[in-house]
């Protein structure tokens, strides 16, 4: 099969400041037997890669398309409508549910099958061993200079055979104008990047002349630089490499996986194609309620919104460098999160997104790979996709929006598409444009895109009756040099009659300790501060105790969704900790079952998910990072005590409201729905669930337990329910041991080898409560139908497994063994995967001595390895700092 873009414009490209843009291309499994299709498929997936395109929807008109096949060719025409000069798109859609996209400013694709020729030797094969030998290599930000070369060209021909793929590129470079000749010692060389393991150069000319080795270009490892005396203004270098798709266990670059050809480019997987640019991905999602649950429904909206608003934040608009990662990631995840909040709840939304962000980004600022959104140094890229970037990233940008108000925000992202459309720009770039449509000075609140780990924000307040003044003193501590410009979005109610006195008021605090009076109040009120998380901060009260009071008026009567919400989490903490430590309140219990019950009794709620949220208690990742020493089995078993204490006292109100979200699902009938109410009511139903299964201390209610989970795993019509059931009965044991094992071999039988639902089945294994449950994960790793060379796989029941913080911190370190195991057999096949999955060690310094003693030997049994990816390499000798 023969592939070929031609004639395909790029903005510019440089080595370190490419194109950041890419596709990920799979061939379903209907579709790889469809030679037409198939060779659609990869041709628009190699030109798209090429063009740095992110999205998978276009920005301009439509596009004219053919497409033939006779005799085993297949072909696909594009041309462009006269009405549309500059960009086209083109869309192949399969089967009506799938499409892959591409631009071009012009030029043809086509696709033929033919066979591949192996018999020219590779001239960069004596490079190859001198790459797998060479130490790691740290790139900083400060190094970063304008490249002298542009690609303004490219072409590329895709020659895929069984067992060999050839790749010719045709790169058009042309002089940089922005670069500098007397900067330093810059050179005009041209430097590009290639994987010489996966990269085999077999030919490499400009303008039709064949270049000599070490007179023209020179290898060094991981690139292929071409001297600037070879070079003039327009000349085309032509290069064909050889590469193996079949044998890319590493799934970066162009790799096959069962009867597909797929492509993950981002961050560096381009290089593992041909020596060229730095692309990155995007991918199609399908669901059904058969297969995917609703949070996997809501991830599909979230990834379509992504993707799609790529198409301006990360591709009309892009990173000058990979510094710069979270401009283009940070922005878009903020993009996304408001999309999903206005297609169902804001307030759900939020709740959601800050859970993420406490249970994830804040273990990782807390943590030896910590590291600010814009970072000042990387050995792999890859590491550096991370919830910092994204997550924080994403809080920073809404810092700007609540700052500056909604409109405010418009008028800055207008001028920055203004100021950058077309071009590669930088953090400061977009704050400079946010600062001056606004007329502001924000030159100190750009230290949040340099400083690492998580501030905090400690409060104290005081309310003087003979003026009616109510003061609010804030005071903040970070790892900044200086003060940080922090939000801090702050409303009053009135203690005695509950209404709000003081309506959401942003105070900007860039100090270390300000002082904020309201005064002309008619009596005393309790603040609700932080409101809607307007900062990602941690706030403490000043006494170092909470105002449990304070917090259960709010818990009651806030206006603010989001701290209504949060101030029965922070009761539940507090009750958590104290039977942790064994001095429970009797004070503090009776505010959290108070707070519980009327929750739980509400019948004007109008969202389901928001009182589902407020049932339930904190995860035990959020509860971790509240401690300076983690001890994992305590906090499980203190969270577990206080679950089954409030199922006890509420168990007669929880199973009816269990029963009557029962019967009114029952009655809108087996119509599947994803709407917030239809969501929001299978939430609710679940929790309440949990809480059930919770109370299992006896034979007899072991087995009532697991007949109720039983029951709705039995009359489940999608996959919601049923999870939630399954999830409920992999923890049984004892007399629901045999419900248990009965709904796992159903469940695995009704998922027919459906890759995703099998994932599912792995998962709630790895995460059931059992006391044996690491055997049991060490058994399933034997299962035919386990792999680690398949990422998904291995990460839904392995880094699954990790997440399951009691036996995986078990005082016998048999935990740590059995990961630090699977990651060196994992990092021969996908660095990636095991530089994720070895984060999971790397905190050993916030455990106690014995603990920590046992992370940190699994570690420097994984740093002593020959030989070591750089994407592992760098977690853990970071970890063992």
């Amino acid at each position: 099969m023969r592939l070929s873009t031609a004639a395909l414009v790029l903005f510019g490209v440089s080595r370190s400041a490419a194109a950041f843009g890419g596709v990920a291309m799979m061939l379903p499994r209907r579709v790889a037997s469809n030679p037409s299709s198939r060779a659609v498929m990869i041709a628009a997936a190699a030109a798209h890669a090429s063009l740095g395109g992110t999205g998978s929807l276009g920005l301009s008109s439509v596009p004219i398309v053919s497409a033939a096949s006779s005799a085993g060719r297949t072909s696909l025409t594009m041309s462009r409508p006269s009405a549309c000069p500059t960009t086209t798109r083109i869309s192949q859609t399969l089967l009506g549910a799938t499409h892959t996209s591409l631009y071009s400013r012009g030029g043809s694709i086509s696709a033929v099958s033919t066979s591949a020729s192996s018999s020219t030797t590779a001239l960069n094969s004596a490079i190859a061993t001198e790459a797998e030998a060479a130490a790691p290599v740290e790139k900083f930000r400060s190094d970063y200079r304008p490249l002298p070369h542009l690609v303004t060209k490219i072409s590329m021909d895709f020659n895929i055979a069984d067992g060999e793929t050839l790749v010719t590129s045709k790169l058009t470079i042309e002089p940089n104008p922005k670069f500098n000749a007397l900067d330093g010692d810059a050179s005009t060389d041209l430097v590009l990047d290639g994987d010489e393991s996966s990269v085999s150069l077999t030919s490499l000319s400009i303008d039709g002349r064949a270049l000599e080795e070490s007179t023209d270009y020179q290898f060094s490892p991981g690139t292929l630089t071409i001297k600037s005396s070879a070079l003039k203004p327009g000349a085309v270098l032509e290069s064909t490499v050889k590469i193996v798709p079949e044998d890319n266990t590493q799934l970066s670059g162009l790799y096959k996986s069962g009867p597909m050809y797929c492509s993950q480019c981002e961050a560096t997987g381009f290089r593992r194609i041909t020596y060229c640019l730095n692309v990155f991905n995007t991918a199609y999602v399908l669901a059904d309620e058969k297969t995917a649950s609703d949070v996997d429904y809501e991830r599909v909206e979230g990834v379509i919104g992504h993707e799609y608003f790529h198409n301006w934040t990360g591709n009309r608009v892009t990173c000058r460098d990979w510094f710069q990662l979270t401009l283009k990631e940070g922005l878009t995840v903020f993009r996304d999160q408001e999309f999903s909040g206005d297609m169902g709840s804001n307030a759900v939304k939020r709740i959601e997104d800050v859970r993420s962000l406490r249970g994830r980004q804040f273990n990782e600022d807390a943590g030896p790979m910590s590291h600010p959104i814009r970072p000042e140094s990387y050995i792999s890229m890859d590491n550096f996709y991370t919830a910092t970037v994204y997550s924080k990233g994403a809080e920073i940008i809404r810092m700007y929006n609540t700052l500056l108000g909604a409109d405010g925000f418009r008028k800055g992202m207008d001028l920055y598409f203004k100021r950058h459309d077309g071009t590669g720009v930088t953090c400061d770039d977009f704050r400079a444009a946010m600062a001056d449509a606004n007329g502001v000075d924000l030159e100190q609140f750009g230290l949040w895109y340099s400083t690492p780990g998580t501030p905090t924000v400690t409060h104290s307040s005081s309310f003087d009756d003979a003026t009616g003044t109510f003061t609010l003193t804030l005071s903040q501590t970070s790892k900044a040099d200086n003060p940080l410009h922090i939000p801090v979005s702050v409303g009053l109610i009135d203690k005695s009659t509950g209404e709000e006195v003081v309506p959401t008021t942003v105070l900007e605090l860039k100090e270390e300790r300000q002082i904020y009076d309201f005064p002309g109040l008619q009596g005393d009120v309790v603040p609700s501060i932080l409101r809607d998380f307007s900062a990602p901060v941690k706030l403490v009260s000043e006494s170092g105790s909470n105002d449990e009071a304070a917090l259960a008026f709010l818990a009651a009567r806030d206006t603010d969704g989001f701290n209504r919400w949060e101030a029965g989490q922070v009761l539940y903490t507090d009750l958590i900790f104290q039977n942790m430590n064994q001095e429970v309140s009797d004070t503090t219990r009776e505010y959290v079952n108070e707070a519980f019950h009327r929750t739980l009794v509400d019948s004007e709620t109008a969202d389901y998910s928001i009182q589902a949220y407020a049932l339930t208690l904190p995860s035990e990742s959020t509860l971790a990072e509240e401690l300076d020493v983690v001890d994992p089995v305590a906090i499980h078993e203190a969270r577990g005590a206080v679950k089954k204490a409030i199922a006890r006292k509420f168990q007669e109100d929880i199973k009816s409201k269990y029963d009557e979200l029962t019967k009114a699902m029952d009655a809108d009938g087996t119509e599947f729905k994803v709407d917030a109410v239809s969501v929001g009511r299978r939430r609710l139903r679940n929790v309440l669930l949990d809480y059930l299964c919770s109370i299992k201390e006896t034979a007899e209610e072991q087995k009532a337990a697991a007949e109720l989970a039983s029951a709705q795993f039995e009359a489940a019509t999608g996959m919601t329910d049923k999870y939630a059931a399954l999830s409920a009965l992999a923890s049984m044991d004892g007399e629901g041991a045999r419900l248990r094992d009965e709904a796992l071999l159903q469940f695995y039988d009704d998922a027919d080898g459906d890759a995703l639902v099998l994932n599912k089945w792995f998962t709630v294994q790895a995460l059931a409560d059992l006391p044996d449950v690491l055997d049991r994960v060490k058994a399933l790793t034997k299962h035919p139908d386990f792999t680690l060379s398949n990422p998904n796989r291995c990460r839904s029941l392995v880094s699954a497994f990790t997440m399951n913080a009691a036996p995986f911190h078990a005082e016998s370190g048999d935990g740590y063994k059995f990961v630090a195991d699977i990651i060196m057999e994992l990092d021969k096949l996908n660095p990636q995967i095991s530089s994720r999955m070895g984060g999971s060690l790397i905190q050993w310094k916030r455990y106690n001595e014995e603990r920590g003693a046992l992370m940190k030997a699994e570690l420097e049994r994984l740093v002593a390895m020959k030989p070591i990816s750089d994407d592992l390499f760098e977690v853990v000798s970071r970890g063992l700092k």
